[in-house]
């Protein structure tokens, strides 16, 4: 994670109050929505993790049915893909690839890559991911977990690596090829939000600049 990631994703998280404010109840909205709309009946628990300056990540949002270690830290490490699926949804080259971690025991994820139309979904070999424990472990108590990467452009034409939407349920691999595209759905919707709160913060900057006499 670079330096410029982080910036961003702090200007888009602060931005000017009002801003801050709308994207903290639109964030929460979309993680709300998404657990209603993934998995069918399955019980989904989603949260939004956020990259620090510590070069880690750690969770902002988090759904109301959620029991997640609040202070729990992911580091992340250049040398491999982990750890957990989030840290390889946040670092993985490809904008919008959601990652799948079927089994937690066993540590196994894969980067679901979207055939073209979008209607179907491409298994790669697994990678193995390792996985970050909670404090307690009754604060982990789910078996899959779905990981999307949060990314846009900024008026810079630079891409930004914002977070990751991340999704749990206490089932074995119950996430369909439906599942992954409606969550990067929501995580492009989100990726939105969040460049038009990047984009306020930085219009309310032109505006509040005195005026210089040429």
């Amino acid at each position: 994670m670079t330096s410029e990631n982080t910036e961003a994703q702090s200007q888009a998280v602060k931005g000017t109050p009002a801003a801050a404010q709308l994207l903290e109840e639109f964030t929460k909205e979309v993680i709300r929505a998404a657990c209603d709309a993934l998995c069918g009946r399955a019980a989904v628990c989603g949260a939004y993790m956020t990259p620090r300056e510590e070069n880690s990540l750690k969770l902002w949002q988090v759904s109301a049915n959620a029991h997640y270690d609040l202070g729990l830290t992911i580091p992340l490490p250049q040398d491999k893909p982990g750890p957990g699926p989030g840290a390889w949804a946040f670092k993985q080259e490809h904008p919008y690839n959601p990652v799948y971690l079927p089994e937690k025991e066993r540590t196994e994820a894969w980067s679901v890559q979207a055939r073209v139309g979008g209607a179907h979904y491409n298994l790669p070999p697994p990678t193995e991911v390792d996985w970050v424990e909670a404090k307690d472990s009754t604060l982990e108590a789910f078996q899959s977990v779905l990981c999307v990467p949060v990314r846009f452009y900024g008026t810079d034409g630079k891409p930004r690596n914002n977070g990751v939407l991340t999704f749990s349920t206490k089932r074995r691999d119950p996430f369909l090829p439906n599942d992954f595209r409606m969550a990067e759905c929501f995580a492009r919707v989100l990726a939105q939000a969040m460049a038009i709160a990047t984009k306020m913060d930085e219009y309310k900057d032109i505006a509040d600049r005195k005026p210089t006499l040429s």
